[in-house]
């Protein structure tokens, strides 16, 4: 009886949690402006074009590696690559660092249906779960899975810590 008693206040929860979920969506879906657009290729643009960020051909070159080694990489998702539309693929310098490669492998391995781009902010900017840092200057060996898991929740992946 108490078994019962348990799975039906569980289904209960669910449902009303489901129900509490659904009043939440918003009723149209939001679709950004010309100008949103616009303003969103620049920072991207900006971002593309900063030092950091290593055309290929560099970036095997730094990494000791051909060209042919990193593209096939690339197809793998073992680097994250960012791409402006005519400007070619460029890789952030980061990835040369084998603690904040295990990082964005672990990010791009979750295959949580981000794009590119979206992954580089989130590695790249401050998080205050983090102290102010960006989960790529907070990494080290050490706590990898716990960054992993900063990451994804401020993109709002929930991982099932089991």
């Amino acid at each position: 009886m108490d078994a019962e008693l348990k799975l039906s206040g569980r289904s209960s929860l669910d449902e009303e949690l489901t129900h509490q979920a659904f009043a939440l969506r918003a009723a149209h879906r939001w679709v950004p402006s010309e100008t949103d657009l616009r303003r969103g290729t620049a920072v991207m643009l900006s971002e593309f074009q900063n030092s950091h960020n290593l055309s290929v051909s560099t970036f095997a070159e730094s990494a000791s590696k051909s060209r042919k080694q990193i593209c096939t990489g690339i197809r793998a998702r073992r680097f994250l690559t960012l791409r402006v539309r005519g400007k070619g693929m460029k890789l952030p310098d980061w990835q040369l660092d084998e603690a904040k490669l295990a990082l964005t492998q672990a990010i791009l391995q979750h295959r949580i249906g981000l794009d590119n781009w979206t992954i580089y902010f989130a590695l790249s900017s401050s998080l205050e779960s983090l102290g102010g840092c960006s989960p790529i200057a907070a990494v080290h060996q050490q706590n990898i899975q716990n960054v992993v898991r900063v990451v994804l929740n401020s993109v709002g992946v929930i991982e099932d810590l089991r």
